[in-house]
C-alpha cells in the first residue's frame, strides 16, 4: 500500500511539473539541443579529413582529365563536351553488359597538391582510432569526477585545435597529421562516455529515449553536412580550396563550444537558471546516489565484467559496429564494384541514407518514451522490442542487397537507405541501455563497450579485403551473409540477458532485504506467555506491585524526563 501511495505521488508530482515546466522549455531539452549540435560538429570533425583527402592529394590517375569550355574528347566512339566547371558530366562506361555512371559535377575544382600513396592515406586516416580506442574508459571516469560539461567540453576543444592545425602539418610533413589525428581520436573518445553520465544525472527514465536519441542523432546530422558541404568548400578559389574544411568546420564549432560552457551544467543541482519545480521534477526521479561524488573504490569493476545485462550491451554494441563500419567504408566499394554504380561521387545521393537515419532515430526515441509512459511495455522489453527491430530488419536488407545486380541500383539504394535507418533505431535500444542498468556508473559503462566495438572499425574493412578479392557478387554475398549472421546473434543474446532497471551493484545504497517475520508461536510459548500474563494481573491486584513486590519506577522515572524537555524519547 505504501508502495501504491508513494507512486501516486510520484506521478502527480510529474503531471505537476510537466504542466509547469513543458519539456521543450526546460533546461534538459536546452541540453539536448545544444549537445545535439555539439555531437553534430564533434562527428564533422571527426569525419572531415576524410572528405578533404580527395581534394588534397594529387591523382596520377584520372579516367577524365579536365577539360576547357569548348575542348572536346572523343573515346570508343563517345564525345564528351566540356561544361566549364573542368569535369565531365555523365559519362558511361560498359563494364560486364552495365554502364557505369560517374557523376563528374561533383568533383572538386581544386588541384591536389600532396603526394600520399595509398598505403600512407590508409595510416592517416586510420591513425584515428588508435587514440580513440584509449581514452573510452577514462573519459567516463573523468566525467564521473569532474564532471561531463567540462570532460566533454574539453575533449570538443582539442580535437577542433587539432582541427586548425591540419592544413600546416599537411603541408609540413604525413606524420604531423598522423599525430593530430592520434590526438583526434584521444580527445573524441571522452565523448560519449562524458555525456552518458551528464544524462544520467539530468534526464528522468521516462525521457531517456527521446533526449538522448535526439542528442545523438547529431552524428547523423555531421555526416550530412560534411557530405553535402565538404565539396562546396573544396571548390573555393582560396588557398587551394581544401584547407577551408578545416578552418570553417573548426570555427564553427569553437562558436559552438562558447555556448555549451555558458548554457550547460554537469547536474541540475548546479544549474542557477532552472525553475525549482524543474529541478524538484528530475531529483525525485533519479536515485540520490547518482549525485554523490565518486571515487575509485566506488566503482564496482567485478560486478560490472561479470553482468549479465552488461555483456547484452557490448555484443550488440559491437556486432551492430561491424554492420555499421561496413556499410561506411565497404559498401560504396561494393556498389561500385558489382552494381558499377559509383555513389561516393554523388554528395546528395551518399547522404540520402542519413538523412532517414536521422528522422527514423529521433522517432525511434519519441515511440519507445511513450510504450514506457502509458504503460505498455516496461523499460526492459521496449529495450529489447525496439533492439530487436534494429537488428532484424537491417540483417534482411543486407541480404536482399547481396541479390541485386547491376540492373536494379534504384532497389539497391532503397535498401541501402532502410539498413541504415533502421539500424539507427539502437540508439533508443543498447546504446542508452547504460544509464538504465547503472546511472552511477554509466559513463564508464559506455566507455568499456565502446571499447570493444571500436575493434569491428579496424577489423571490418580488413576482412571485407581478405572476402572481396575479385570484387564478384558472390563474394559480397558471404560479406552481408557476415553481416545478417552477427545481427542474428546480438538479437537472440540481448534478448536473453538484457534487462532495463538498476543493477543492484549499481546503487551505492542497496535495498535492505525485508525482515523476515516471526515464527508462530508453539503450544509450550502459548503456555509460558500464559503463565506471564496471569503473574502481571496478580501483580495489579496487589497494588501495582510486581517483580517480588517491588515497584518498578522505571515508567514513572522517563514519564518524568519527558515531561521535563517536552520531547518523546
Amino acid at each position: 500500500m505504501e508502495k501504491t501511495e508513494e507512486d501516486r505521488k510520484s506521478k502527480s508530482m510529474s503531471e505537476e511539473v510537466i504542466s509547469d515546466v513543458p519539456w521543450y522549455k526546460s533546461c534538459r531539452f536546452v541540453l539536448a539541443i545544444i549537445s545535439a549540435f555539439g555531437y553534430t560538429f564533434f562527428y564533422i570533425l571527426r569525419i572531415d579529413l576524410s572528405m578533404a583527402i580527395v581534394c588534397m592529394i594529387k591523382d596520377p590517375v584520372n579516367s577524365v582529365d579536365r577539360l576547357d569550355n569548348h575542348s572536346t574528347w572523343t573515346q570508343q566512339g563517345l564525345t564528351v563536351t566540356g561544361n566549364g566547371s573542368g569535369w565531365t558530366d555523365n559519362i558511361p562506361t560498359e563494364t560486364d553488359g552495365c554502364i557505369e555512371t560517374a557523376t563528374g559535377s561533383n568533383r572538386s575544382r581544386s588541384t591536389g597538391e600532396l603526394e600520399w600513396n595509398k598505403e600512407l592515406r590508409g595510416y592517416v586516416l586510420g591513425s584515428f582510432f588508435y587514440g580513440y580506442l584509449v581514452t573510452q574508459v577514462p573519459g567516463g571516469w573523468l566525467a564521473s569526477r569532474y564532471g561531463g560539461k567540462h570532460v566533454f567540453g574539453g575533449g570538443v576543444l582539442v580535437t577542433l585545435i587539432a582541427t586548425l592545425l591540419v592544413p600546416v602539418a599537411a603541408r609540413a610533413h604525413a606524420s604531423w597529421v598522423i599525430a593530430l589525428r592520434v590526438v583526434m581520436g584521444l580527445a573524441c573518445g571522452v565523448g560519449f562516455p562524458a555525456t552518458h553520465h551528464l544524462y544520467s544525472l539530468w534526464v528522468p527514465p521516462l525521457e531517456r529515449s527521446k533526449t538522448m536519441t535526439f542528442s545523438y542523432a547529431g552524428t547523423m546530422l555531421g555526416t550530412i553536412v560534411a557530405l553535402l558541404f565538404s565539396g562546396l568548400l573544396c571548390d573555393v578559389e582560396l588557398d587551394n580550396g581544401w584547407p577551408l574544411i578545416f578552418y570553417v568546420y573548426g570555427g564553427v564549432t569553437f562558436i559552438w563550444w562558447i555556448f555549451w560552457n555558458l548554457l550547460v551544467y554537469n547536474s541540475p543541482l548546479e544549474h542557477p537558471r532552472i525553475d525549482p519545480a524543474e529541478r524538484r521534477y528530475i531529483t525525485s526521479l533519479i536515485d540520490p546516489s547518482v549525485y554523490e561524488s565518486h571515487k575509485e573504490s566506488d566503482i564496482p569493476w567485478r560486478s560490472i565484467i561479470t553482468s549479465g545485462p552488461m555483456w547484452a550491451i557490448i555484443v550488440a554494441h559491437c556486432c551492430n559496429n561491424w554492420t555499421n563500419y561496413t556499410i561506411l567504408v565497404c559498401v560504396p566499394m561494393y556498389m561500385k564494384e558489382v552494381l558499377k554504380f559509383d555513389v561516393k561521387q554523388n554528395g546528395a545521393l551518399s547522404a540520402l541514407p542519413y538523412v532517414f537515419a536521422y528522422f527514423i532515430s529521433i522517432a525511434s526515441g519519441l515511440i519507445a518514451d511513450l510504450l514506457v509512459a502509458r504503460g505498455i511495455f516496461s523499460i526492459k522489453v521496449t529495450r529489447k522490442i525496439v533492439q530487436s527491430v534494429s537488428s532484424t530488419v537491417p540483417a534482411l536488407t543486407l541480404i536482399g542487397l547481396g541479390y541485386v545486380d547491376c540492373g536494379m541500383r534504384h532497389l539497391a539504394v532503397v535498401l541501402l537507405c532502410l539498413t541504415v535507418a533502421i539500424s539507427s533505431c539502437c540508439r533508443a535500444g543498447f546504446l542508452i541501455n547504460h544509464v538504465d542498468i547503472a546511472p552511477r556508473h554509466s559513463g564508464i559503462l559506455f566507455g568499456i563497450s565502446n571499447t570493444g566495438a571500436t575493434v569491428p572499425g579496424i577489423l571490418a574493412p580488413i576482412v571485407v579485403g581478405l572476402l572481396t578479392k575479385h570484387g564478384s557478387r558472390e563474394e559480397w554475398l558471404m560479406v552481408f551473409y557476415i553481416c545478417a549472421g552477427l545481427f542474428a546473434f546480438s538479437t537472440v543474446f540481448y534478448a536473453v540477458f538484457a534487462d532495463g532497471e538498476p543493477q543492484q551493484w549499481s546503487l551505492k545504497h542497496p535495498p535492505t532485504p525485508p525482515t523476515p517475520p516471526p515464527p508462530p508461536p508453539t503450544t509450550a510459548n502459548n503456555a509460558a506467555m500464559d503463565a506471564s500474563r496471569s503473574a502481571d494481573n496478580a501483580g495489579v491486584e496487589l497494588g501495582g506491585y510486581s517483580n517480588g513486590g517491588l515497584r518498578d519506577t522505571t515508567n514513572d522515572e522517563q514519564d518524568s524526563v519527558a515531561g521535563t524537555t517536552g520531547t518523546p524519547l
